[in-house]
């Protein structure tokens, strides 16, 4: 399988500049993984919390959050291996600040702009096929765990424009013993507090969860994707603090793609 490469940052037709492109195509995508990670431990941390409190079984749970994971992080890592494998030639520029992610945390605007701070990925997911876009966005160029914000929006068919996806849809593979929730995110703080949208909230689960995300796409192409996105976030138990993610909107290049 070949990736596509079609980043925005390349200034020249050079056989240089085009080594760069993949250099950094390789750490967007570590930062995307490192998002991911920071998620599942999320989950792993919340249902550790609860089985403390309340001596619940919770070993099936977990297990679905390391399918989770895998699922994601594992075709992540294989864009990260793969991304020098395009022979598409130098991809097509974009003006610049043309791309953004903007939203609201608790009222409080934020605003990401700039060639290497906002972008996608669309993944076809091994096993189930299912259809998935990785969006990131950060202020600072050089840290990405604070001032940042992730989602991922997922789904059976290909993502269309005008659906509105959430966090509290549910897909199912039973024969690959593997869920997956719509729409999930985080949210990193200007503090570096993290916060996190993606419990689904299950009847037998002991506690209240307030989780909520969702996703509309307005514009889908083979290279950039626009929409609007909204988050309910939680820090880790016990604390649970809460922020709400309004207003959000985005505009991105689709770094890389294994979609046919």
């Amino acid at each position: 399988m070949q990736i596509k490469v079609v980043s925005f940052f390349i200034r020249n037709k050079s056989e240089s500049n085009l080594q760069k492109a993949v250099v950094k195509c390789n750490c967007r995508v570590i930062s995307a993984v490192n998002h991911l990670i920071a998620a599942v431990n999320h989950s792993l941390l919340q249902f550790i919390g609860i089985y403390r409190q309340f001596g619940c079984c919770i070993k099936i749970m977990i297990m679905k959050i390391y399918g989770l994971l895998f699922t994601i992080v594992l075709p992540s890592l294989f864009f990260c291996l793969s991304c020098g494998k395009s022979d598409g030639g130098p991809p097509k520029e974009s003006p610049t600040g043309s791309y953004y992610i903007r939203y609201k945390a608790n009222g409080v605007p934020h605003e990401y702009t700039g060639d290497m701070l906002v972008y996608a990925f669309a993944l076809t997911l091994p096993e189930t096929g299912a259809n998935q876009c990785l969006i990131q966005g950060r202020l600072h160029k050089n840290d990405e765990n604070k001032d940042a914000i992730f989602f991922t929006v997922t789904d059976t068919d290909p993502l269309q424009e005008g659906t509105t996806y959430r966090l509290s849809e549910r897909l199912n593979w039973p024969e690959h013993n593997q869920s997956f929730l719509r729409v999930f995110g985080s949210y990193y703080s200007p503090a570096g507090e993290k916060y996190f949208a993606q419990l689904y909230p299950l009847p037998s689960l002991p506690f209240e969860v307030k989780d909520a995300a969702e996703a509309r796409f307005s514009q889908i192409t083979d290279q950039t994707v626009k929409g609007t996105f909204s988050m309910r976030a939680l820090t880790t138990y016990p604390e649970l603090k809460e922020v709400a993610i309004t207003d959000g909107e985005f505009y991105v290049p689709i770094l890389a793609s294994n979609n046919p």
